[in-house]
Order: C-alpha cells, then structure tokens, then sequence
C-alpha cells in the first residue's frame, strides 16, 4: 500500500559517505515499484491520494493517540528477516511520542524465556488501573499504575537486564530503508509531497552524467520528508463500514425507551 514515487533509497547513507554517488544513482534509477498483484514492476509505485488519506483515517496505520489509551507490554523479535522485525517496535513507540509526547504506556521486553509470560504483569496492570476511581484520564492512569517492575528489559543468555544500550549491543536492529532515505522514523507517510530536484541539497558531487540520470529517476521530483504526507490524518474511531468502503463514525450508543 506504499507509494515509493520520489523515495530516494539510500539518502542518508549517501550523505554519510557510507555509499558511492554512482550506488546511490543506480539504485534509484532501478528501484522500480510493484503492481496491484505484488509482481515487481520498472515504473515506481504509485497509489490514489484518497487511497492514502483513507488509510490514516481508517486506522490502516496506527495512530499515537488511541494507541495511547491501553497498556501495551509487547515481546520483541531478534529476527531482523521476520514479518514482525524488531525495529517496528520502535515505530511504535515512535508513533506514540509524536503524538502524545510519551510512550508511558508501552514497555517491550526482548528474548523473553519461554517460562516467563507477559499474562501475569500484564494482569497486574490493568487490576490497578481499575482500581484507580480517580476521575484523571485514562492515560494518566496507566502511567501511575503501571507496575514498578514493567519496565522495558532483554533477556541475554536468560539474565534479564533493564539497560536498553546493552540490549540494542547484544540484539540490533535494522532500520527501514525509507528512514535511510530520509523518512521520520515514525514512518507514517504512505505518500509523500513532492519537492524538485536540486544539487544544493546533497553534500556530494553529481557528474552531468550522474544528475542526467537521478533527474530520469525522478521526474517529478524527490520526497519532501519535512512536509506531512499526503492524506496524513488522524484515525477516526469508531466507524461503521454499513455504508461502504470509508467507513463514517458510528455515532452514539442507542439507548432503551419504555415502550408506549
């Protein structure tokens, strides 16, 4: 559901000289796109701006704010080929400070043992938020009541440990590559806005050759990363689908009358 039109692949890597101008050309100019069936395909992909619009604001991708409104304790992958790889842990939480400034309600914990299960703290947790009859909001509540010893953790050789830049040594994670080109790590944008070519913002050498070729890779410009994706929304919950595809808010919740 991704549009890559303007991704530049491999950006970052491009200004940290970790690659060769002539790599980062290349890969541009075949990265191509898939079709409507997953077939591999030369031209990029490319979808609706409403398609993009409908995917934020029916929850297709996750948004911060109702994110933030449960407990989550998630178990995270050290399997960087997974379908589940470990650095859409950090998206995650990524989403959650973008929007409500904390993660305060997420913990991670990495190579869980078998033997340990996240049903017991996780029971824990919710107990004391519904013990909690204060009248502050939900979120409030799941910060203060959250266990003191829920916290983000790793497991390495069975020994559990709490200090994540161990954990990050002893398990890495690799990035998505649209964050190596330039991306926000929250990678919320399904479609970018479009900004023109310019040799002033790379930090590196084109040949006539070289820019020739980049300017055919993208001839309606590159991705503008400081700008909100197109169609970037809000999700709306909750909708109902009785409609059609779109979906509009249910409304509120029918009430019982005496009957006449």
């Amino acid at each position: 559901m991704w549009d890559n039109v303007g991704v530049q692949y491999g950006f970052t890597a491009l200004q940290s000289g970790l690659i060769t101008v002539e790599k980062f050309v290349d890969v541009n100019a075949h990265a191509g796109g898939y079709d409507v069936n997953g077939v591999w395909q030369p031209q990029r992909s490319a979808i609706d701006p409403e398609v993009a619009a409908l995917l934020h604001r029916t929850g297709n991708v996750t948004y911060g704010l109702q994110l933030g409104r449960v407990p989550e304790i998630a178990t995270r992958s050290i399997n960087n080929n997974d379908y589940h790889y470990p650095f859409r842990t950090y998206v995650n939480r990524f989403r959650l400070i973008a929007t409500n400034g904390n993660a305060d309600n997420h913990i991670f914990w990495t190579a869980l043992p078998s033997t340990i299960s996240t049903l017991e703290p996780m029971d824990r947790w919710l107990a004391a938020i519904e013990a909690d009859h204060t009248t502050d909001p939900i979120q409030v509540k799941i910060a203060r009541d959250k266990p003191t010893d829920v916290v983000i953790a790793c497991w390495i050789s069975g020994v559990k440990t709490t200090d994540q830049t161990v954990c990050d040594a002893a398990y890495p994670y690799f990035r998505e590559p649209r964050t190596v080109a330039g991306e926000n790590p929250t990678i919320y944008t399904m479609k970018c806005q479009l900004k023109p070519l310019n040799r002033g913002d790379y930090n590196v050498t084109f040949t006539d050759v070289q820019w020739a070729a980049l300017q055919g890779a993208f001839p309606s410009g590159v991705c503008d990363f400081t700008m909100p994706g197109v169609g970037f929304q809000p999700n709306v919950p909750w909708l109902s689908y009785a409609a059609g595809p779109g979906g509009v808010p249910i409304g509120d919740a029918p009430v019982s009358l005496p009957r006449p």
